[in-house]
């Protein structure tokens, strides 16, 4: 099995894959990048330094905009290291597919300590879920056999 990783790379370039398309809202903004050719996430870098206070939050610009594939939603995950090394942690975390703004990434530092975050430094992973999107309908009750329906929807 030792040149299976070359087969799967050549079937990945014969298949369509997703793709996620993204500009540079300045020159501050750093190119969105894997840790590894099979990595889930897509690392998301700072565009600005930063500090977080102790038991304090931030919200992190990226100066990326992006357009996600058809039928996903992106959703922002945490970096284990600094996760387990820092106590910084993701919060929020839903990007809608629609939304055309400043990608920004919002950080909870949990430790005792200030932390510093340079212009550049990977803060967290974009990863594309797919998604069905739900009509919403409302119902005349609930009980223990089901919903009743109040009208169709």
């Amino acid at each position: 099995y030792i040149g299976l990783g070359r087969v799967i790379k050549k079937l990945i370039k014969k298949c369509k894959m997703a793709t996620l398309h993204y500009v540079k809202l300045s020159t501050k903004a750093r190119n969105p990048t894997r840790g590894s050719a099979y990595s889930a996430g897509i690392d998301l870098k700072s565009a600005y330094p930063y500090k977080i206070l102790k038991h304090g939050s931030c919200l992190i610009k990226t100066d990326l905009q992006i357009q996600l594939p058809p039928g996903t939603y992106g959703r922002i995950a945490p970096r284990s290291g600094l996760a387990l090394h820092n106590h910084i942690c993701v919060g929020g975390g839903v990007i809608d597919p629609d939304y055309r703004g400043n990608l920004c990434v919002i950080l909870y530092n949990h430790s005792d300590v200030d932390f510093h975050i340079e212009e550049g430094d990977r803060v967290a992973q974009l990863i594309a879920e797919k998604f069905e999107h739900l009509a919403i309908c409302e119902a005349l009750v609930c009980d223990k056999f089901g919903i009743k329906m109040m009208s169709p929807c």
